[in-house]
């Protein structure tokens, strides 16, 4: 049973949830708001606080919040959320959550179809909280009030986390590794290649990680991950060796990019 959350504190949350319940018909039970097995569920925490979703039994929760940038750049964004370092706003230091590829692949390029708002599409490397224990992802519209608000943009997202909640499609799986926060390596494998992506380790990140934290992102996963996928002019020569290194360990195979 699926579970789709956002924050009372949330605008942009908000705005998604509105057209969920407007488009597709979910009918307020109680505390929360249902279609079919569907959940639609409200928060009163900051969404990436919520850590009460833990023992919440689903097999899939999306997350559907605001993105918030300095640049301020209007962006339709998805990602799993996990922290490869310090926990700065919520979930735990050096743990990840179980990223579902195929379900990340199918929202992006579901938002990317149907943009017609001349936003940016794209991926974000793994980042922030809350843990939990099912399967998860984060849908943003980013990454300010306006963008928030926006009527369509939240339609937009709306109809995509309803396709990922009715999507059966599965895609090979890979771990990327490399470039930056956005991810524009990985977003374009996503939405032109045959590849789904979970987890993302960027390169700002590598210097420092472990490998106890590196491997949760081949293991923690709802599909088997067959590949990583490395941003090679988004790594420097001494973190390439490093991650090749930590790569073997885990007997996994690699792919420029």
């Amino acid at each position: 049973m699926p579970i789709i959350v956002f924050s009372s504190l949330d605008v942009a949350g908000k705005n998604i949830a509105d057209k969920l319940i407007k488009l597709f018909g979910f009918e307020k039970k109680g505390d929360k708001w249902v279609k079919g097995e569907l959940e639609l569920i409200q928060v009163e925490t900051k969404i990436v606080d919520a850590e009460h979703l833990y023992d919440k039994e689903t097999d899939f929760l999306v997350f559907i919040s605001k993105h918030r940038s300095e640049t301020g750049k209007s962006c339709l964004t998805a990602h799993t959320q996990g922290n490869w370092g310090k926990a700065e706003l919520g979930g735990k230091p050096k743990t990840l959550c179980i990223c579902w590829p195929s379900k990340l692949k199918v929202v992006l390029k579901e938002m990317n179809s149907l943009n017609d708002l001349g936003w940016q599409v794209c991926a974000e490397v793994d980042h922030h909280g809350p843990l939990t224990n099912a399967p998860s992802i984060f849908v943003e519209i980013g990454s300010s009030e306006k963008e928030w608000k926006n009527e369509r943009a939240a339609e937009i997202v709306a109809r995509s986390v309803m396709k990922i909640l009715e999507s059966k499609e599965t895609f090979p799986a890979a771990f990327g590794i490399g470039g930056g926060h956005y991810a524009p390596s990985f977003t374009k494998a996503i939405l032109e290649g045959r590849y789904a992506v979970g987890h993302m380790l960027p390169k700002y990140y590598i210097d420092e990680i472990d490998f106890e934290c590196f491997r949760q992102g081949v293991e923690k996963s709802a599909e088997k991950i067959e590949i990583a996928l490395l941003d090679w002019k988004g790594m420097n020569k001494q973190q390439r060796e490093k991650i090749i290194g930590f790569l073997k360990e885990t007997s996994l195979d690699y792919r420029k990019i």
